[in-house]
């Protein structure tokens, strides 16, 4: 449980300070000048177990307005042209399985990393291990085309960096 403090300053002004006991890094404690921060900080903090990480993978959720990996994945499936039967089923069962419950999913597309792909890549799912070279190839061969479709479809800017999913194998 988070608490926010009220502290004088010497400049006469007051500044609120955030106090939680963080499970890996123990007491921890960050001060602002805007209460309306302190405060949505220690509700983020309250909300997500009192973890600085996950309080903050939380806020760059919430702030942005770009669809998730998993809403342009299903889109891009949408908008395909002439696709082989069978092909959509079989692109819908392997977002459902490997895409929409990771964290990967349900990241905003402006703010995936290469870190956010490589853990996707080879961390598991479902309790299965993903890192069998055959179910990468797979996943690996259909990512890239979508990464480079929200660039395209203006999710993600070209000036955000390189492709997050280039290199990642």
């Amino acid at each position: 449980m988070a608490s926010i403090q009220t502290r004088p300053r010497k400049d006469g002004a007051t500044s609120y300070r955030v106090v939680w006991r963080d499970a890996d890094d123990g007491l921890r404690s960050r001060t602002y000048t805007d209460k309306d921060k302190a405060v949505e900080l220690k509700d983020f903090l309250d909300a997500n177990g009192n973890s600085f990480k996950v309080a903050a993978v939380a806020k760059i959720r919430k702030d942005s307005t770009a669809p998730t990996v998993s809403e342009v994945v299903k889109r891009h499936i949408d908008l395909l042209r002439k696709p082989q039967p069978g092909t959509i089923a079989k692109y819908r069962r392997m977002v459902a399985a490997h895409i929409d419950g990771s964290e990967l999913g349900k990241t905003p597309v402006d703010k995936v990393t290469k870190a956010d792909v490589i853990d996707w890549l080879h961390g598991p799912i479902a309790g299965e291990p993903r890192n069998r070279p055959s179910t990468i190839a797979q996943d690996e061969g259909q990512h890239p085309r979508r990464a480079v479709g929200s660039v395209r479809n203006r999710h993600r800017q070209r000036g955000d960096g390189p492709q997050p999913c280039q290199g990642c194998s």
